[in-house]
């Protein structure tokens, strides 16, 4: 009998024998711990991305316990996809440019893992303007006018936003707009001197990421008339001088193409020369020429006779250059004509008239040649019972650029820019002499027009330099004077009202005397400096004074806003004519009026001084008692670009301080002294500031005083 054990056996599963041999080399190991995987090109800078572009990274790890990744994932905030088993991860960011915090995840069979941190930078290419900068940049434009124009920018990858233009900066008065999404500008002029000159605009675009901008000038010139004479009292059988000639500033022009008409009949022309400020005696222009112009050379019908002048400032290139490009009030060309003396025409009115056959005729050359100066409107002149201009722009003939048939002179592509409509043309005209003619009030040329821009001239050149300038026929001129009819000839109510019928307020005649009311007048001495003080119990509009300061080395200083102001100095005796061109006064009340510098105590030698309704008002040498504190006189000038100067009356020598601070409240800039008694200026330099508005004090002793001043840039 055979005995023994029976022996049971049980075969193990297969991942049981797996983790029993995990153990037993883990124990093996002394039980150490599983190691996370590890990166092995894990970015250490940023990647690049493009706006447009989706951005891919094939990320590597390495697992050094079981040489395998188990799968790849997004970390917290990481948009886009990964292949867990390779780690190629792909973004569609969608635009979303800049810098972003973004990681993977690396993990192991065992759950242990590990991280990636890396950052994407999502780069968009910036935005430019097309045609930007040099002189194309450059706008031209006329007073009163609104100016308009358009920038265009490109984005070449049109990312991540549509472009959206802005105004970055502008260094002119009133609201200049831009349309955000054309970039279309306008700006409205009005036709008051601080739209005058050049202004920088700077304009931003942007895509929502980069941007760019474009700065360029506008420059702003007033318009300006060009008349052809009047002369409503002239002998027949006589030559006459028939003037073409600007009225205003004009220092812009280097050359003209004026054709005329006249009637043949009465004016027979005789020859003519450039003005004298033009020719050799003045500015030295080079070439002037004129000829008859035939009916052949007009489209269609025109008139009889007609005249071209053709002047150029320069027509060589070559040395010696014109000295100057025109002025102010200067003749351009001088017509002689021989009248007629035949019964016929007696007591008859002829007109010389400006006349447009294309677009060439009667334009206005800038100095640098790039821009044409052409009409913005037309008048001619009607010599009956009340002499005037009428407008006919648009005229067929008369009209002006906008009458010729057909015809449009601002299109097209011209060199340059487009033509400037910025001259106002005034035709004239001889009317021959009547039996019956007798005085206008007001028309101190004796031309026959009263109270006209040229008799203004002259009334103004009396004040100045006396009745040496009426050399036609001084009795009849100073009888013509009395332009207000109060019976007294040669007095600033006359010149006062005078500006009033020209800038149409008023039409004469004037009515009844009211009276002017009082005014008194002190000199007050400040060491090289006398102040003119006036307390007047109306407004004041004009003032007329003569001094006897002594010398030749005095000059006044107007410090009364918005008055204009003539003088002259000749032989120690200073003539001062202070008045305005539109609706300004001088406020009733006391002020400091005019500063004398480099001058002694002045004597005050005559006085003439009337209100604004040409009233004439009483004057006395008033004495007042002197000064007890601190004066503020508003700095000058403001506006400013970028220094303006502070002044201010102290009643005895103190230190001093002026604070500036911006419109928030705060300080920018300091500046301390010593001053003396009496007047004193502080120079503040801005340059470094931005423009805006600013507020000022000035502190000596214990008082102060504030203003506010404006810095265009």
């Amino acid at each position: 009998m055979i005995s023994g054990t029976v022996v049971s056996t049980r075969i193990l599963h297969p991942a049981a024998l797996i983790a029993i041999l995990l153990l037993f080399f883990m124990t093996a190991l002394g039980d150490s711990a599983n190691s996370p995987p590890h990166f092995v090109n894990c970015p250490d800078t940023y990647i690049a991305a493009e706006c447009t572009l989706q951005v891919a990274y094939d990320f590597d790890a390495e697992d050094d316990d079981s040489g395998s990744v188990v799968h790849y994932s997004l970390g917290p905030g990481t948009g886009g996809s990964i292949d867990a088993q390779t780690g190629y991860w792909e973004w569609g960011h969608g635009g979303a440019t800049g810098l972003h915090d973004l990681s993977i995840i690396a993990t192991d069979e065992l759950g242990a893992s590990a991280a990636c941190h890396f950052e994407v930078f999502v780069n968009s290419t910036a935005p430019y303007f097309i045609g930007c900068g040099g002189d194309s940049s450059a706008v031209t434009s006329v007073i009163g006018e609104t100016v308009r124009g358009s920038l265009l920018a490109s984005d070449p990858d049109n990312c991540p936003e549509p472009l959206s233009y802005s105004l970055i900066s502008f260094g002119g008065p009133g609201l200049f707009e831009v349309d955000s999404a054309t970039g279309e500008w306008s700006w409205r002029t009005h036709s008051t001197d601080d739209f005058l000159g050049d202004f920088d605009v700077t304009v931003g675009v942007t895509d929502g990421f980069n941007s760019e901008t474009c700065t360029f000038t506008i420059t702003v010139l007033p318009t300006f008339d060009i008349w052809i004479g009047t002369d409503l009292m002239h002998p027949q059988g006589q030559y006459t001088i028939v003037p073409i000639y600007v009225s205003n500033e004009s220092d812009y022009l280097a050359g003209f193409d004026f054709l005329i008409t006249y009637d043949g009949k009465i004016l027979n022309f005789i020859d003519a020369e450039i003005g004298e400020g033009l020719g050799s005696d003045g500015c030295g222009w080079e070439y002037f020429t004129y000829r008859y112009v035939s009916q052949s050379e007009c489209d269609g019908w025109c008139p009889v006779h007609m005249l071209r002048f053709v002047a150029m400032a320069e027509a060589d290139l070559q040395p010696p250059y014109p000295l100057c490009y025109g002025g102010d009030s200067l003749e351009l060309v001088n017509m002689r004509f021989l009248v007629s003396g035949s019964a016929d025409f007696h007591c008859k009115y002829t007109p010389v008239s400006f006349y447009w056959n294309d677009c060439g005729d009667n334009g206005v050359s800038s100095v640098s040649g790039d821009t044409l100066w052409i009409s913005s409107s037309v008048y001619v002149f009607d010599a009956t019972a009340t002499p005037t201009y009428i407008e006919v722009t648009g005229a067929k003939g008369y009209g002006g650029h906008s009458g010729i048939p057909d015809v449009d002179c601002l299109a097209g592509s011209i060199h340059g820019g487009r033509p400037v409509e910025g001259i106002i043309y005034r035709g004239g005209g001889l009317k021959t002499e009547c039996v019956a003619d007798v005085v206008l009030y007001g028309d101190l040329n004796l031309n026959r027009v009263p109270n006209e821009i040229s008799d203004l001239v002259l009334y103004l050149n009396y004040f100045i330099f006396g009745l040496p300038v009426f050399v036609i026929n001084p009795e009849i001129q100073i009888a013509t004077s009395d332009v207000n009819q109060d019976g007294r000839v040669l007095t600033s109510g006359d010149v006062v009202y005078m500006v009033r019928i020209i800038v149409g307020d008023i039409t004469a005649p004037l009515k009844p005397d009211q009276g002017g009311g009082e005014m008194y007048i002190e000199c007050r001495p400040r060491d090289e400096i006398v102040a003119i003080c006036v307390r007047s119990d109306v407004d004041v509009g004009a003032l007329f004074l003569e001094f006897d300061v002594g010398s030749n080395d005095a000059s006044p200083v107007l410090l009364a806003d918005q008055m204009e102001m003539k003088w002259n100095l000749d032989k120690g005796k200073l003539r001062v004519m202070i008045y305005s061109m539109s609706t300004a006064r001088i406020p009733a009340g006391e002020r400091e009026l005019l500063l004398i510098e480099r001058a002694k105590t002045p004597t005050i030698m005559q006085v003439s001084a009337s209100d604004y309704y040409g009233n004439t008002i009483q004057t006395e040498l008033g004495a007042y008692a002197r000064e007890e504190s601190l004066r503020l006189i508003a700095n000058r000038p403001n506006p400013f670009n970028p220094t303006t100067e502070i002044c201010f009356y102290t009643p005895a020598s103190a230190e001093w301080s002026v604070e500036i601070f911006n419109i928030i409240g705060q300080k920018v800039d300091e500046l301390r002294g010593t001053c003396g008694t009496g007047l004193n200026f502080v120079l503040w330099d801005a340059g470094s500031h931005p423009s805006g508005v600013y507020l000022y004090r000035v502190v000596v002793g214990e008082q102060s005083a504030s203003g506010k001043m404006v810095l265009m840039k």
